[in-house]
């Protein structure tokens, strides 16, 4: 029996292990559905050794589903890691030196949890593989203290004892060659035995002989480990593949084609007399939705591609790859013969040979790529996005899946949560009373009225012309790019459904239905709450969307019924605007010696609790009766949707009477119609800004006391009409500045705003305080107390400052003029965004921005650290941070003013604008002042007056260009 026993132990292996050369590798390893392949590889920094990386999984052929790639060298400055084509990455975030990191790579086909545990000196992440597999990828580096990484691995083992195959690989750098007594190696192996797990092989993994990359495994399923060469550093790569029971999708490649010659002859031979002979726009668009479905299922086609005909990276040429096998048999060779000096050479010049030609192909491919691009904006910005790594591909929800064991429940549980979200929000706020008094929450009715008028083949031709080429498709399948190809075709059907829709007031039941998309905004994965849903429509959904909203639109500007102070989706307006004019505001009150209070709203799920009935009555009291009332019931009225993760689909569920699909045309439109009221208000000493649903209050008193009494009373009014109107304010997430020029010493505990729902006074009440922060982000732009505008400076110092390893990259294969392209695209655009508000800031407070400006720029251009800054932004023809501001600030200006066609010689020349008056040196730094004071000085050296828009921003930017540091300040002298 003892001996058996003894036999059965001598004999027993957790996996069968061999060492082979790379190349033969896909022989060696069994690929099937139901396999895990996973590759670990000591690669010494990601960043300057991917492109090795790469070819040493083109070199494989064998589609691995976990790469784990250990001393990456990542740092918290690291933000965009290399992207493989169909993985996802993650990467580890507890650093211990400027040497550690763990990133790994997962098909996309694979469902996992990720986790990071906290691992005593050592990188670790953890991959949980539904249903019953755990990967612990770990990096130790050989410094850190052994005792403490044995301690962390003993306590993370124990939470992952109910796991059937637990997989610990990476780079351990502990030594557990055969032979070893070493006693921390005994204290490694002695634990992991005690949890189950066992070496999957002890070869040799370093050029010294040691076995220091680890496959340590625990499964009673048949698995493969091979240690292959690698010259990628002095660690080779090993691999395992382990069969698993779960099922597997097929990594073959697959495309879905379209033979479009046969599709476009049998939408020629549809017959359209059911469409024309029928008044019935549901019936007509149903057999038209029909016949189009066909003629594509008919006509479309998958072609698997085995793996064998594709290729990671395209520049990688058949003899490239020959090349690159050369040098690592003459490295083999040398392996073998160290002393042989010949071979070395040989070796060397040959390696240095092959790496130069490997370099030189990239970059040649990277610049043919930028060339076939030209000056298509979107091609363009794809390859810097995916050369600089900036890209990421969206990772699912599948979080939401794991809510329930089943996770077709888990769905629909997801979907009945968005469709009844809105009206478990608004029955909160719900009273019958005011529901059906109408008059109570809107205002007296327009006399105008709203007409749709006709369409014709040319409208809807235009409008199918600028439909997206590639977006999300629809629950019909009908494909933009299909639409767009066949448009001249499709157009007269359309035209003839589509004015039955306006002369009838009908929207088609077909076009009502939705495939949401839900999309993560913060918090907890797993919970529902935190994802926000994107309803996916039909192409023909939106056509007739933008058809109906595009008159819309033009009767409610045209008749001026939107508020002023609604910044949200309309044309000439933006966040900007807003921004600029929120801060106007608050500096001229503060310069007139009044004390002012912004009160920032937060409102929960805006779009979802907007009451259908109280819509359509807002609707109607703007003049839109009749038929075309009757459209607008009709498109808010019995619509369904279904939710999608994955490959998961959620049965359909009828929409509530609440709430406005997000992501179509016209719900935009139509919240702008619902909250339009609220921007209207009439506040004591306060006005209302609002840009969509995010919402600002500013009051402004004679004494503190004053102003917020008067914001009390603001706030009980807007809170009075979102009650009223069904809307829920997160009183938790509202906050409210007190505005100062200085900052106050005096403390106001005494002085509170309450969010009130109940009749008391304010001695009495219990009802909960809005917070009082000193920031606040408002559309972008953080603003304090104080309006310095120093928190929001240095969040713009961290943006640019992300983008230097953009630039860094994007150098090597671009060339300056693409350079500046880039650089005005991302950079610049950043540094503009709101210029006018905050650009007048202190010197001290602008000058890390200006530094991180100067560093993209040094980089971009290969300058030195110490180049002199004139001489930098002349070489590259750039404005600095205070000359944009400058500019922007001339430029606003310039648009405000009326056109003057007989302008009198002195007003071109002197004082065009009136200067206000200002009292303190506070409002000087502002547009307010600056706006009229930079436009008069510079108007005298230019004339700028009455010179059109473009021709006014070349000229500005041709005289600031030229201007060195001491030049700009002195136009700004009056800040001193």
């Amino acid at each position: 029996m003892t001996n058996h026993l003894i036999c059965d132990l001598d004999s027993f292996s957790v996996s069968e292990s061999k060492i082979c050369n790379i190349e033969d590798c896909k022989y060696h390893l069994p690929s099937s559905d139901k396999t895990l392949t996973l590759l670990t590889q000591n690669i010494r920094s990601i960043n300057r050794n991917m492109t090795g990386f790469e070819v040493l999984l083109q070199d494989l052929d064998l589609s691995c589903d976990i790469i784990v790639l250990t001393e990456c060298w990542l740092s918290k400055q690291t933000t965009n890691l290399p992207s493989l084509d169909g993985y996802y990455s993650y990467r580890s975030h507890r650093n211990i030196n400027q040497n550690d990191g763990v990133v790994v790579y997962i098909k996309n086909n694979l469902r996992t949890i990720k986790e990071e545990p906290v691992f005593l000196d050592s990188n670790c992440l953890i991959i949980k593989i539904v249903p019953d597999t755990v990967v612990m990828a770990i990096y130790r580096p050989p410094s850190q203290n052994i005792d403490r990484f044995l301690e962390s691995l003993d306590t993370n083992l124990k939470i992952l004892t109910s796991f059937k195959n637990i997989i610990l690989l990476g780079d351990i750098n502990i030594n557990i060659a055969s032979g070893k007594t070493d006693t921390n190696v005994h204290n490694y192996l002695n634990i992991c035995s005690f949890h189950g797990l066992l070496p999957a092989h002890y070869h040799p993994t370093h050029q010294s002989g040691s076995c220091l990359d680890h496959i340590i495994l625990k499964s009673k399923n048949p698995s493969k480990t091979l240690v292959t060469n690698s010259t990628l550093t002095d660690h080779q790569a090993v691999l395992l593949t382990l069969q698993i029971s779960s099922p597997r999708k097929n990594c073959m490649r697959s495309c879905t084609k379209i033979n479009m010659t046969n599709l476009e002859n049998d939408i020629r031979c549809i017959n359209l007399d059911p469409v024309y002979n029928s008044d019935d726009a549901n019936s007509s668009l149903n057999y038209l939705i029909n016949s189009l479905q066909s003629a594509i299922k008919k006509n479309t086609f998958t072609k698997t591609m085995p793996r064998k005909y594709s290729c990671i990276k395209p520049w990688i040429t058949p003899g490239l790859v020959r090349c690159i096998r050369h040098r690592d048999r003459l490295h083999l060779k040398l392996k073998l013969a160290p002393d042989d000096e010949g071979l070395s050479i040989t070796y060397k010049r040959y390696r240095n040979f092959c790496n130069n030609l490997l370099k030189k192909l990239k970059n040649q491919y990277d610049k043919n790529e930028l060339q076939k691009a030209g000056k298509n904006s979107k091609l363009v910005w794809k390859f810097v996005k995916s050369y600089t790594f900036l890209s990421k591909k969206p990772e699912p929800p599948l979080d939401l899946l794991l809510s329930d064991i089943n996770p077709t429940e888990a769905i629909n549980k997801a979907n009945s949560f968005f469709v009844n979200v809105g009206k478990k929000l608004a029955e909160k706020s719900l009273n019958t009373s005011i529901i059906s008094q109408h008059n109570s929450t809107t205002s007296s009715s327009t006399l105008n009225s709203f007409v749709l008028l006709d369409t014709d083949v040319d409208e809807v031709v235009r409008i199918i012309s600028g439909l997206k080429d590639v977006c999300a498709t629809g629950w019909d399948g009908i494909p933009n790019n299909i639409l767009k190809s066949f448009k001249y075709l499709l157009a007269p059907p359309l035209t003839h459904i589509f004015q039955l829709c306006l002369s009838k007031g009908i929207f088609p039941k077909l076009l009502k239905k939705a495939v949401v998309t839900p999309v993560f905004k913060s918090g907890d994965k797993t919970s529902v709450n935190n994802y926000r849903p994107i309803s996916v429509l039909t192409g023909l959904s939106k056509i007739l969307e933008k058809m109906i909203n595009s008159r819309l639109i033009k009767y409610l500007e045209d008749n001026r019924l939107l508020s002023d102070n609604q910044f949200g989706f309309r044309a000439k307006r933006s966040t900007s605007q807003a921004v600029h004019h929120l801060t106007n505001y608050i500096t001229t009150n503060l310069d007139n010696g009044m004390h002012t209070i912004g009160i920032f709203l937060d409102l929960a799920k805006a779009f979802d609790t907007i009451s259908c009935s109280l819509l359509l009555h807002k609707l109607e009291t703007l003049g839109i009766r009749g038929e075309q009332l009757l459209l607008f019931s009709d498109y808010i009225s019995d619509r369904h949707q279904c939710l999608k993760i994955g490959q998961y689909t959620s049965s359909d569920l009828k929409n509530s009477s609440f709430g406005i699909p997000q992501g179509s045309i016209l719900g935009p439109t139509l919240f702008l119609i619902y909250i339009n009221e609220l921007c209207s208000l009439s506040l004591q000493n306060g006005v209302i800004m609002s840009y969509a649903d995010d919402t600002a209050l500013l009051f402004s008193g004679r004494s503190r006391v004053e102003v917020y009494e008067y914001a009390q009373n603001g706030f009980n009014i807007v809170s009075n009409w979102l009650q009223k109107n069904l809307l829920s304010l997160n009183a938790d997430k509202t906050n409210y500045l007190l505005f100062t020029m200085r900052n106050a010493n005096i403390s106001l505990t005494n002085l509170n705003i309450h969010a009130h729902n109940c009749t008391y006074a304010d001695t009495a009440c219990t009802c909960p305080t809005l917070v009082k922060a000193d920031h606040v982000k408002y559309l972008g732009v953080t603003i304090d107390t104080n309006l310095n505008f120093r928190k929001h400076i240095e969040l713009l110092c961290t943006r640019v400052r992300k983008l230097i390893y953009v630039f860094k990259n994007l150098r090597n294969v671009a060339d300056y003029k693409l350079i500046k392209q880039v650089y005005l695209a991302l950079c610049q655009s950043i540094l503009t965004y709101c210029i006018t508000s905050w650009g007048g800031a202190a010197k001290t407070i602008l000058l890390p921005l200006e530094r991180a400006q100067r560093a993209i720029l040094k980089v971009a251009t290969f300058r030195p650290f110490r180049f002199p800054t004139h001489e930098l932004y002349a070489a590259c023809n750039v404005l600095t941070v205070r000359q944009l501001f400058i500019l922007n600030v001339v430029l606003h200006q310039h648009s405000a003013l009326p056109f003057d066609p007989v302008p009198s010689d002195r007003r071109r020349k002197y004082s065009v604008c009136i200067k206000p008056q200002t009292k303190h040196a506070f409002a000087k730094r502002f547009y307010v002042f600056l706006g009229p004071f930079l436009y008069n000085r510079l108007n005298k050296v230019l004339s700028i007056y009455n010179v059109r828009y473009k021709e006014c921003s070349k000229m500005l930017s041709e005289h600031l260009v030229i201007l060195n540091y001491t030049d700009t300040e002195q136009l700004l002298e009056i800040l001193t």
